[in-house]
C-alpha cells in the first residue's frame, strides 16, 4: 500500500487550545478567530470548539456563494435537516449549523463574498466597518486553500499583525484497491475526486493550466483543461512516491489512472461538441436577455455598419469554477465590440451573459483564471468584476471606483489564450 500525505497548507498549532496559543504566541486567546466558508462541515466544527474554548475575542464566518456553496448546503441539509439551505450564502448555512448543532452564532458574518480573494477583501471591510481592533488573528479554512487565504492576508495587514493558521482538517490519502482513499473519516470530507480537483485547482491561482511550459494551447477537442489537471494530479502523485522511496508503481494502477484520464477527456469532448457547434455557425443560443432572439457567430449582419470588418476570436476559461471551461467569444471592430460567456448546463449550451460596447468609453472582457471584468469611465471610472454561478447566474464579486482604484491591482490577470476564427 502506497500512502501519500497531502500537507497542502502550513499548521503553525497542533491544537486549537489556549494552552498553545500561549506557548507558541504568547497570548491569552486571539483577538479575532475566521471561519472561511469554503471549508467542509468540519470547518464549523472546529469554530465551535474554540467558542467553547475561548480561544478568541471576536468570531466571524466569511463566504457568500461560491464553487463549494451547493457541496456545503447539500452536507449540512443532511445531517441538520431542520436547516432549510436552499439560497443560502455559506457564512449563514455555517451559522445556523453552530446554532442548531451547538447553540452557538458567529458574532459577525460575510455573506457577499465569492472567492479567496474578496473573502479577505470582504473580511478586512467588515473589521474595519465595525470597529474591530485585532493584533493578532486566526484563519481557519477547507486545507486545500488556507495557504492562499494566509497569503491574501499578508497582502494587506501590516507585519506587526500575528496571523494564526489552523485548517479546518489535515487529510492523509493511500492508494487501496487500485484507488485513493482517506486513512480516516473527516467530518463532511470531499470525496477523493472532488479533493483533487480542489489541489490541483488551488495551484497559483488556477493559472498554471494555461501557462504550462511545453503544454500545447487549448484548440477545442484537442486539448483538455480536465485532462492536464488529471495529469497533473498523477505527476504530482508519482513525484511525491518516489521522494518517499516508493518508486516502483504497479502497472495496475498506472492503467487505472489512463482509464480517469480517457473517461475525462471522454466528457470534455462532448462538451466541446456543442461548442464547436456554436463557433462553426451551425447552432444558436437563446439571448438571456431579449427574449426569442437568439445568438450566433454571425451576428454582425443585425448591424448597419458598426462591425465593419469584425475581428472574432474564442477562447476556453472557467469562470464559474466548475472545473470546466466556458467559451467565450468576441468580435470586435474599431469603436464596437461583443462578447458572450456561453456554458453548459443540463447538457445544453446557454448563454450566461452578453456584454455590448459602441464607445470606447466602455469595455470588458475576462481574465484567464476566471474572473470577467466590465470597465466603464463617462461620469468617473468604475470597474466590476463578476463570477459566476453553476447554473450561469452573473455574481458581482467587486466594484472599484476612483475612490478605491489602488486595490485593483489585486484582482488583475492574463488574458486568456485568445484562437482567432
Amino acid at each position: 500500500m502506497f500512502s501519500l500525505f497531502l500537507l497542502v497548507c502550513v499548521i503553525i498549532l497542533e491544537a486549537l487550545t489556549v494552552q498553545n496559543l500561549q506557548e507558541q504566541y504568547g497570548l491569552q486567546r486571539a483577538d479575532v478567530m475566521v471561519l472561511f466558508g469554503g471549508s467542509i462541515i468540519s470547518g464549523g466544527d472546529v469554530l465551535a470548539d474554540a467558542m467553547k474554548n475561548g480561544i478568541a475575542e471576536k468570531y466571524i464566518i466569511v463566504g457568500g456563494v461560491g464553487h463549494t456553496t451547493d457541496t456545503l448546503r447539500q452536507k449540512v441539509q443532511e445531517e441538520c435537516p431542520s436547516i432549510m439551505t436552499d439560497g443560502l450564502p455559506e457564512a449563514e448555512v455555517f451559522n445556523r449549523y453552530l446554532d442548531v448543532k451547538y447553540g452557538l452564532k458567529a458574532d459577525y458574518l460575510e455573506t457577499r463574498s465569492t472567492n479567496c480573494g474578496n473573502n479577505i477583501t470582504y473580511l478586512l471591510d467588515l473589521l474595519e466597518q465595525h470597529g474591530i481592533v485585532y493584533r493578532s488573528i486566526i484563519l481557519c479554512q477547507d486545507a486545500t486553500m488556507q495557504r492562499r487565504m494566509e497569503a491574501g492576508m499578508r497582502k494587506y495587514v501590516s507585519g506587526d499583525i500575528t496571523i494564526i493558521n489552523f485548517a479546518a482538517y489535515q487529510a492523509e490519502v493511500v492508494f487501496r484497491n487500485g484507488q485513493l482513499a482517506y486513512t480516516e473519516n473527516i467530518h463532511g470530507m470531499w470525496d477523493t475526486d472532488r479533493y483533487v480537483n480542489l489541489l490541483m485547482g488551488k495551484i497559483s491561482e488556477r493559472r498554471i493550466l494555461y501557462t504550462l511550459p511545453g503544454k500545447q494551447k487549448r484548440q477545442g477537442k484537442e486539448s483538455s483543461m480536465r485532462k492536464m489537471k488529471t495529469v497533473m494530479a498523477a505527476g504530482a502523485v508519482m513525484l511525491v512516491l518516489s521522494a518517499c522511496g516508493q518508486e516502483a508503481v504497479e502497472e495496475s494502477q498506472k492503467d487505472k489512472v489512463s482509464l480517469v484520464i480517457e473517461n475525462i477527456d471522454d466528457t470534455d469532448e462532448a462538451q466541446n461538441a456543442q461548442y464547436e457547434a456554436f463557433l462553426h455557425n451551425e447552432t444558436s443560443v437563446a439571448n438571456p436577455y431579449v427574449e426569442g432572439m437568439n445568438l450566433t457567430v454571425m451576428d454582425e449582419k443585425n448591424y448597419e455598419s458598426e462591425f465593419e470588418d469584425a475581428k472574432k476570436k474564442y477562447a476556453y476559461v472557467d469562470v464559474n469554477n466548475d472545473d470546466n471551461p466556458e467559451l467565450i467569444f468576441k468580435m470586435s471592430s474599431e469603436t464596437s465590440e461583443l462578447m458572450y460567456i456561453l456554458g453548459i448546463c443540463d447538457d445544453e449550451l446557454v448563454c450566461f451573459d452578453v456584454f455590448e460596447s459602441h464607445t470606447r468609453s466602455i469595455d470588458f472582457g475576462v481574465y484567464d483564471y476566471g474572473l470577467v471584468w466590465e470597465m466603464q469611465d463617462y461620469d468617473g471610472f468604475e470597474m466590476t468584476f463578476y463570477s459566476y454561478t453553476t447554473d450561469g447566474q452573473p455574481v458581482e464579486a467587486r466594484r472599484f471606483t476612483e475612490e478605491n482604484e489602488a486595490d485593483l491591482a489585486a484582482y488583475e490577470g492574463e488574458e486568456p489564450d485568445w484562437i482567432d476564427l
